[in-house]
């Protein structure tokens, strides 16, 4: 497998709204496994505790690896759950581009990269994200960077 990690078992999960983006990260989540490492799915990444509680962050970020990442190595989900919105779009609702896909891993402090999957219809990029456990970088880059030299994706340009 990785060399100065050992990649046991990725786990899935796709919870995205746009078909074009599922489509990208099912794509991507097919390319990772011709790198023969098993995969799971999941239905969500971790059950966020409620925010303002900070006496329970800590405590929550000595657990995760527990609860999270006992029989895998990392998680891969869509980046974001929804495609890139138009500048229109975000000016009118500015929270619709949900970060619930990458607000967990900076509330646990959990290693975390997103590498380009493909792109939309109007070629704006989508990610597929790649989440390690506590202290794992290694293994989250190496796989970042295996799937990056094995796809076309992040060599094209978004069109400006």
């Amino acid at each position: 497998p990785f060399a100065g990690c050992v990649l046991r078992r990725c786990r899935i999960q796709s919870d995205v709204r746009s078909h074009q983006q599922q489509g990208r990260f099912k794509a991507a989540v097919e390319t990772i496994r011709t790198f023969a490492h098993p995969l799971v799915r999941a239905s969500a990444p971790f059950d966020m505790p409620p925010f303002g509680d900070l006496h329970a962050i800590e405590m929550d970020r000595k657990t995760i690896g527990d609860r999270a990442f006992k029989d895998i190595d990392v998680l891969l989900l869509p980046t974001t759950t929804t495609t890139v919105l138009t500048v229109e779009q975000a000016r009118a609702k500015p929270q619709a581009l949900s970060a619930a896909n990458t607000m967990f891993a900076n509330y646990f402090g959990l290693p975390a990269a997103s590498v380009p999957c493909g792109f939309d219809t109007r070629g704006l990029p989508i990610g597929v994200q790649i989440v390690g456990k506590p202290w794992n970088e290694a293994a989250v880059l190496e796989l970042a960077r295996r799937y990056q030299a094995t796809t076309e994706a992040g060599k094209k340009h978004p069109i400006a």
